[in-house]
């Protein structure tokens, strides 16, 4: 196990912003071609307004109408703002417990307040639920003035009235991830409310001595309750929870996540519901590896597939096994 790291308490930019949807109706979501965000031209403005982006940004636009996106969705409040959250079973949603908590009433909002939407990207989405039930760790307490409570404990899951998951698919969890694997994360980041935006091969540098997991992933406001996710041959595997980003003494940010066995400790195998993968963003993984054509890049993984990319293929990129071209 990696040694404790002690840390001080940390600055928690939390991940609930204000934007309703803008239709009432649900409808299917358009493509969106996977891509890198521009580049911040302003380096200290970035450190100041986005202190969750560790160095360059690093994320990537992504289709939250392919798989394996379509299974993270937004989690709308009734105020209008909104967090991140993952279906992980046909009725279930993973998040953040301080996602659910309202300041201004110094309460928990209800289940009838809120809902769940899945593939959202440019005021269009697949599909959406009314919550039914609500389920937070009864070891998160968040606390004026800081409204915050033990990040160890930030989770919460969503009851759905519909089986989305039957539709869009669901990812998996893994509560005893391989060590030193690469993970990705994906959102719902402020800065770019209306698309998803995943951030593909970064890595969990330790472990706190309450369990809370630390990574280097670019998060910002809005992707509180976003997967921290492994690739698996059977699929994306959440293995944690973003909740926060924290601040050392030294100045460096660092994201803080809940590992997946905190809330469940069994393992679930994901299922991708039939939708194609996301195509665009497995193109654009192959040529920053350096391969100038797919039968290249699946030689390198064995693969003998042709034509799209499959599901395998898809999760060996992602996974990092794939190594650059020669």
């Amino acid at each position: 196990m990696s040694k404790p790291w002690t840390f001080p308490k940390p600055t928690v930019w939390a991940g609930a912003l204000a934007l309703a949807l803008a239709q009432t109706t649900p409808m299917v979501s358009l493509a969106q071609s996977a891509k890198d965000l521009p580049r911040e031209s302003d380096a200290d403005l970035l450190r100041r307004v986005k202190p969750g982006i560790k160095g360059l940004d690093d994320r990537l636009t992504v289709d939250a109408s392919s798989w394996p996106w379509s299974a993270v969705g937004r989690v709308n409040r009734g105020d209008g703002s909104f967090c991140t959250g993952t279906l992980i079973g046909p009725h279930q949603v993973l998040t953040a417990g301080h996602c659910l908590w309202n300041k201004k009433t110094l309460d928990w909002y209800p289940a009838s307040g809120l809902k769940f939407a899945t593939g959202y990207q440019r005021a269009q989405w697949i599909a959406f639920s009314p919550v039914t039930s609500v389920t937070v760790s009864p070891g998160y307490q968040p606390k004026p003035p800081s409204h915050q409570g033990d990040p160890s404990q930030d989770w919460a899951l969503l009851d759905l009235k519909d089986p989305l998951g039957d539709i869009v698919g669901y990812f998996g969890t893994l509560a005893d991830p391989p060590r030193g694997v690469m993970i990705s994360q994906v959102g719902y980041s402020f800065d770019r409310r209306h698309v998803q935006t995943a951030n593909v091969g970064c890595h969990i540098l330790g472990r706190q001595a309450n369990g809370i997991l630390m990574h280097d992933c670019d998060t910002v406001n809005g992707d509180s309750g976003s997967p921290i996710v492994h690739w698996t041959e059977q699929g994306p595997r959440v293995i944690a929870i973003h909740v926060a980003t924290a601040k050392t003494k030294s100045g460096t940010s660092l994201g803080m996540a809940v590992p997946i066995g905190t809330v469940l400790p069994e393992d679930r195998r994901p299922f991708s519901g039939g939708r194609e993968v996301d195509q665009d963003l497995a193109a654009l993984l192959v040529g920053k590896l350096g391969y100038t054509s797919p039968e290249a890049a699946r030689q390198a993984m064995g693969s003998r597939g042709t034509g799209a990319y499959d599901r395998k293929e898809f999760s060996r990129l992602l996974s990092g096994e794939v190594p650059p071209a020669p």
